[in-house]
């Protein structure tokens, strides 16, 4: 029987929340910060579970440890990470493993995918801080004109020869220059405070870039002033691309929530324990 397709018709939205079909790990896709907190629970089996190992798959194949999932502490068999530095517009395989104390997994590993919604025009790229995710900024990128790829190669003169001898390596990661526009001063002084920080940055762009995902550090920034009393910027960003930070042994980080945040919200453990129904809820503001 044939498919009748209606072009017209609504896209369908993926899930905000993916269970893997053992139910033993869920992905639930946190939007407003790009971002996918991950729930490995063992809670019932009757081995001590006191780790989980969580990594990604991208869509190349290529398999990365989640930044606070390498390992995930899990008392009680129970744990929490967040991945901050997911691509985003495309689907990504999350894989769990439980493991025991010496490291060797405890049971089978768990498997969910999930989508991230990629950001809209005009803000369409992100700059993540790997050590401070709730820092990280949506942003308007101007222009993104070019790469510049340094070669390596040296050539040594030799006397008495015409020709040079080389010595020869890999080109360098291509560097960039983005050209950032703020329209407030409150947007100005939040992307001021993001670059300066010292810290490695991820920039995040939507499929239609064709930009891949890079972990960068910014060179000499230059912040011009659009007029008088307009606290409008057009910035420009040097990109130099390095590689991913260590994700071992990281703690939890995730963007807007923390132990300090819950003690300035609530007086009390007796007003944190009311206004949330579970541990995990408290320890995510209610993601989980």
């Amino acid at each position: 029987m044939p498919m009748i397709v209606d072009p017209n018709a609504p896209q369908i939205e993926p899930p905000d929340e993916v269970v893997s079909t053992d139910g033993h790990l869920t992905a639930v896709i946190d939007e407003p910060y790009a971002g996918v907190l991950l729930i490995c629970d063992r809670s019932g089996d009757p081995t001590v579970i006191p780790h989980w190992s969580v990594e990604r798959v991208n869509p190349d194949g290529t398999h990365h440890r989640v930044r606070s999932g390498d390992p995930v502490w899990s008392p009680g068999g129970y744990g929490l990470c967040y991945d901050h530095e997911a691509p985003l517009g495309v689907a990504v395989l999350y894989v769990a493993t439980p493991l025991l104390a010496d490291g060797q997994p405890a049971a089978d590993s768990s498997e969910v995918a999930v989508t991230i919604p990629p950001p809209t025009y005009p803000k369409d790229v992100w700059i993540k801080s790997t050590n401070r995710p709730g820092a990280s900024m949506r942003v308007h990128v101007e222009e993104w004109p070019e790469l510049t790829t340094e070669a390596r190669n040296q050539l040594v003169t030799i006397p008495g020869d015409r020709y040079p001898v080389a010595t020869l390596d890999v080109y360098d990661a291509s560097t960039s220059t983005m050209t950032l526009f703020t329209e407030t001063a409150v947007e100005a002084q939040a992307l001021r405070d993001l670059l300066e920080a010292p810290d490695v940055l991820l920039v995040s762009a939507r499929p239609e870039h064709n930009r891949p995902d890079e972990f960068v550090v910014t060179g000499t920034l230059s912040e011009a002033i659009i007029g008088p009393g307009d606290p409008a910027r057009r910035w420009t960003v040097p990109l130099q691309p390095v590689a991913r930070p260590d994700t071992r042994d990281q703690t939890m980080r995730m963007p807007g929530w923390s132990a300090d945040e819950l003690l300035e919200r609530f007086a009390t453990l007796s007003a944190v324990a009311a206004s949330y129904p579970t541990n995990a809820a408290a320890a995510t503001d209610g993601l989980a």
